[in-house]
């Protein structure tokens, strides 16, 4: 009787033992497969994470190549502005300047407009204390008709130069060094910009 408890004993042992062997290597194969999982689906991911970051490298690089490119374009036409408007402003302003302080030059520069004037009468206002002496000017230079049709009146605002309403009013033209350095600054921009650099 001894015997066979002894028997039925090792019996339930063995099959205990063997049922938690097979258990236990059931859930170390399962562990063995979710960590296989969890590192492939971490590698995967990183690879996902480092092509991205990736991706993102390269598009602010050239996103910054893009805008350091404009960047230096815009600086390099913004020096070659200045160096054109230094050259035109040396080139032109000071002897603009002299020029309009020269009464002659003025006086001769407003017979040439007012001979060529296509208009009827006008206004030609000059610079505060130069009314007789232009009007004296005018006189002597051109026939009467012409000389009819000219009134010469003096303006505290007006520098240098002189300025030309048509008697029907409405707009005037200004003769000053200011507007000549202007026109000649728009004129003279591309041939300086040919001289300093090959071209605009």
């Amino acid at each position: 009787m001894e015997n066979k408890i002894q028997q039925l004993t090792e019996k339930l042992y063995n099959e205990g033992v063997s049922k938690g062997k097979q258990e236990s290597e059931q859930i170390v194969a399962q562990a063995k497969e979710n960590a296989e999982k969890i590192v492939n689906d971490a590698k995967k991911e990183a690879s996902e994470i480092i092509e991205t970051a990736k991706k993102n490298a390269e598009e602010l690089a050239k996103n910054s190549k893009s805008e350091i490119t404009l960047a230096l374009n815009q600086m390099v036409n913004d020096i070659k502005q200045q160096l054109q408007n230094i050259v035109i402003t040396k080139s032109i302003s000071e002897d603009m300047k002299n020029a309009f302080k020269d009464d002659n030059f003025v006086k001769e520069l407003i017979l040439s407009v007012v001979k060529s004037w296509d208009g009827s009468s006008v206004n030609v206002i000059v610079p505060e204390g130069k009314a007789a002496e232009t009007k004296q000017y005018i006189e002597t230079s051109v026939d009467k008709a012409l000389a009819s049709e000219i009134e010469i009146s003096e303006n505290p605002s007006i520098k240098t130069g002189f300025r030309l309403v048509p008697s029907e009013g409405g707009y005037y033209i200004n003769f000053s060094d200011n507007d000549f350095n202007a026109l000649f600054k728009d004129y003279l921009r591309e041939q300086v910009a040919t001289l300093l650099f090959g071209g605009k």
